[in-house]
C-alpha cells in the first residue's frame, strides 16, 4: 500500500515538474543471497526528452571515492567486473521506469545503488536505495481454517515472498504432491508474491496430523512450513475394554473402559447391558461391574459429545466357573439284574475350563481309581446296589450331582421258560383249532355233493362192462407191460342211467364184444389210474394182471364245483396197488338219474 501511495505521489509531481530530472525508489530492499533481486526505479525527463532514444542510463555503487558503474547500457566495458554479467536493465524508458535487476546476489552485494539518465547534472546520488543481502528467506505464509468439520472442504494456502520475479520458489504440498495450483502476484517495492491452493475435504483420520508446505528456492535451499489440521467430528472408533485384561472368576468385580476418538473431546458416556442394552445407571468413562456371574452381558457403552455419539461392539466377559448342571445318568430302568453290565455316566452341562476329571462316590465313599466320565461295572453283584454320585471338577471348582439309587435283583429264570413254553402252547391251540375249523368247513362242503359210484366186475366176455367203453376209446389206448391200469373215459348217460350200459374192458379190446358207444352223452368223466410206483421187472411177472383182474367205477358227478377221489385197492395182497381217481366236473344243469340217494364215495376192495 505504501508503495502505489508513493506512485501515486511522484506521477502528481511529475506532473508539476514536467520540465525538470527525478527519480523515485525504495530506501531498502530485501535480496536472498544466490538468488535475484529487482532494484525497482521510476523517473521524471525534462520536456525535450521526448523520445526514448535519447536516453542513456547508468548505475552506480554509492562511493565516496570514484564512480564504479554496475550497469551502463552503452556496454559493459565500463562496468566493474564483479557487476559483469550480473546485472541486467529491467525497466521500461517509455514508461519512465528505469529499474535494474541483479543476479545471482552475493553478500558483497549489501549496499547503497543510483542511476544517472543522460549524464544529466542531477543530484541522482540523493536518492539512492539500499540492497540488504539475506542468507534466509523470508517466512512461508500459511491460509486455512483452524477449526474444519468432518466432510465440509475448504481451501488451504501457502505463499512465499520474495524479490526475484523470474525466478521463483517453487511450492509443493508433501502429503499431495503437485496436486495444487500455482499463482504469481506482484506486491509493493519490488516484492512478489508465489502462492499454491490446494481443495482439501476434511477426515476425522487426519485429525491432528501435519501437512508440510515446502518452498524451493533458485540458491537450492529449502523452507517448510506445516499446517496442523484441527476437525470437528463426532466421536468415532467406540470400544470397551477390560481393565487390565485379566481373567475374570465368578463372583470377582470387573472394571470396564469406554474409549472413543472425537473432536471435540467426549462430554459423557452411557452403559447398557444384554441384547435389549437395558441401560446401567452410570455415566463416566469407566464402570466398576461387582459380583459378575457367568452369563452377564454382554455390555455396551455410548460416547457423547457436541457433535453425535458413538457406540461400542458389545463385549463378553470371558468369565471363569465351575462346572453347573452335573447329574448322574443312570439306566432307564428302576432294578438292575445282577449279572448284567452297568454304566453310569457324569455329566455337566457347562463349564469354563473343561472339566479336567471326575469323582466318584457309593454311599458317600470315595470309589478309588475312577476319574474318567463312565464308571462301568461288568458284572453286578448284590452288593453294587447302594446309592451313587458323582463330582465334575475343573481349575475354579467343582460340583457334585444329585445321588442316585441303584437296586440289584436276582435274575429268575423260570419265568422266562414259563412265558416260552406258553407261547408254544397258545401256537399249537391255534393251528388245532385252525385245523378242526378245516376239516369241519371241508366236510360240509363235500356233504352237499352227491356222487353214484357203479362198479361193474370186469370179467372175462362181460359184454356189459365191454359195452361202457367205446371202441374208439378203446382203440386209442395203448397196452404196454409198464401200465397195470388203463386210462378210461368215462361217458355220462344222456338221460337214463342202466346198468346195461357198462361193459367190461380186457387187456386186448380187440377179442372184447362191439362197445354200445350210441347211449353215452358225448360229454366225458375221465378216470385215469396209475400205478403208485414203478414195481422191478420180477415183480411184474410174477404178479402179473390180466384184464379180467382190472376192475373199473364209473362215476357220476353231481356238483361241478367239488372234486372227490375214489381209492381202489386191487386183489395183489402182497404188494397192494392204488389208485387215485380225479373226477372231472360234469356239465351244468346235469342231474343224473335215481343217484340223489345214493352214498358220495364208494371203495372198492378185489
Amino acid at each position: 500500500m505504501e508503495f502505489l501511495q508513493r506512485l501515486l505521489t511522484f506521477t502528481l509531481l511529475q506532473d508539476s515538474l514536467s520540465q525538470s530530472w527525478s527519480v523515485w525508489m525504495p530506501k531498502s530492499i530485501q535480496a536472498l543471497k544466490g538468488s535475484c533481486v529487482v532494484i525497482p526505479c521510476l523517473f521524471t525527463y525534462p520536456e525535450s526528452y521526448r523520445t526514448s532514444s535519447n536516453f542513456n542510463i547508468c548505475w552506480f555503487l554509492y562511493k565516496t571515492h570514484g564512480y564504479p558503474e554496475v550497469y551502463n547500457s552503452k556496454g559493459s566495458q565500463s562496468v566493474e567486473r564483479e557487476f559483469r554479467f550480473r546485472t541486467t536493465f529491467v525497466g521500461d524508458m517509455e514508461n519512465r521506469n528505469c529499474s535494474l535487476q541483479i543476479d545471482k546476489v552475493r553478500s558483497e552485494d549489501e549496499n547503497y545503488y543510483y542511476p544517472i539518465i543522460n549524464n544529466a547534472i542531477f543530484s541522482f546520488w540523493k536518492n539512492s536505495v539500499q540492497v540488504i543481502v539475506s542468507a534466509m528467506p523470508n517466512q512461508l505464509s500459511l491460509s486455512y481454517p483452524e477449526i474444519m468439520s468432518e466432510g465440509e472442504s475448504v481451501n488451504i494456502s501457502c505463499s512465499a515472498e520474495h524479490s526475484c520475479p523470474t525466478n521463483p520458489p517453487s511450492l509443493t504440498w508433501n502429503q499431495f504432491g503437485n496436486k495444487a495450483n500455482i499463482y504469481q502476484k506482484k506486491l509493493k517495492e519490488g516484492w512478489w508474491r508465489t502462492e499454491t491452493m490446494l481443495s482439501y475435504s476434511p477426515s476425522p483420520e487426519d485429525h491432528g496430523k501435519h501437512l508440510p508446505c515446502v518452498a524451493t528456492y533458485p540458491n537450492g535451499q529449502q523452507l517448510q512450513r506445516d499446517i496442523i489440521f484441527n476437525i470437528r467430528y463426532p466421536p468415532q472408533n467406540t470400544s470397551l475394554s477390560v481393565l487390565e485384561d485379566e481373567s475374570v472368576k465368578e463372583g470377582d468385580s470387573v472394571i470396564l473402559t469406554c474409549s472413543s476418538h472425537s473432536n471435540p473431546a467426549v462430554t459423557n458416556y452411557s452403559w447398557h447391558q444384554g441384547l435389549h442394552q437395558e441401560v446401567l445407571q452410570h455415566h463416566g468413562q469407566q464402570i466398576i461391574i461387582k459380583n459378575v456371574t457367568f452369563d452377564s452381558g454382554p455390555y455396551y457403552c455410548k460416547a457423547y459429545n457436541a457433535l453425535g455419539m458413538g457406540t461400542s461392539l458389545p463385549l463378553n466377559l470371558n468369565v471363569q466357573y465351575a462346572p453347573k448342571g452335573t447329574r448322574l445318568v443312570a439306566p432307564g430302568k428302576d432294578q438292575v439284574h445282577e449279572g448284567v453290565s452297568l454304566v453310569l455316566r457324569c455329566e455337566s452341562s457347562r463349564s469354563n475350563p473343561a472339566v479336567t476329571h471326575y469323582t466318584w462316590y457309593k454311599d458317600e465313599n470315595p470309589i478309588m481309581n475312577q476319574a474318567q466320565e463312565t464308571l462301568q461295572i461288568q458284572q453286578v453283584k448284590a452288593e453294587d446296589a447302594g446309592v451313587y454320585r458323582c463330582a465334575a471338577h475343573n481349575n475354579i471348582g467343582n460340583l457334585s450331582s444329585t445321588p442316585v439309587t441303584i437296586h440289584i435283583t436276582n435274575y429268575d429264570h423260570s419265568s422266562t421258560y414259563i412265558a416260552i413254553l406258553g407261547g408254544v402252547t397258545g401256537m399249537i391251540c391255534l393251528l388245532l383249532i385252525g385245523l378242526g375249523v378245516f376239516i369241519v368247513v371241508r366236510k360240509r362242503k363235500m356233504q352237499k355233493t352227491t356222487a353214484l359210484m357203479v362198479t361193474v366186475p370186469m370179467e372175462d366176455n362181460n359184454p356189459i362192462a365191454e359195452s361202457a367203453i367205446p371202441r374208439t376209446v378203446r382203440e386209442e389206448i395203448p397196452l404196454t407191460d409198464e401200465h397195470i391200469y388203463w386210462n378210461v373215459p368215462l361217458q355220462r348217460p344222456s338221460t337214463h342211467f342202466h346198468t346195461n350200459n357198462y361193459a367190461s374192458s380186457s387187456r386186448h379190446p380187440e377179442e372184447g364184444h362191439p362197445a354200445h358207444s350210441e347211449a353215452m352223452d358225448p360229454g366225458s368223466v375221465y378216470m385215469q389210474v396209475k400205478k403208485r410206483s414203478e414195481k422191478k421187472q420180477n415183480q411184474r411177472d410174477q404178479h402179473h394182471l390180466q384184464p379180467a383182474d382190472l376192475h373199473y367205477s364209473v362215476v357220476l358227478h353231481e356238483q361241478p364245483d367239488n372234486v372227490h377221489y375214489s381209492t381202489m385197492i386191487h386183489s395183489q395182497p402182497e404188494e397192494p396197488q392204488y389208485g387215485n381217481m380225479l373226477l372231472s366236473q360234469l356239465p351244468r344243469n346235469t342231474e343224473p338219474a335215481a343217484v340223489k340217494d345214493l352214498v358220495e364215495y364208494a371203495a372198492v376192495k378185489y
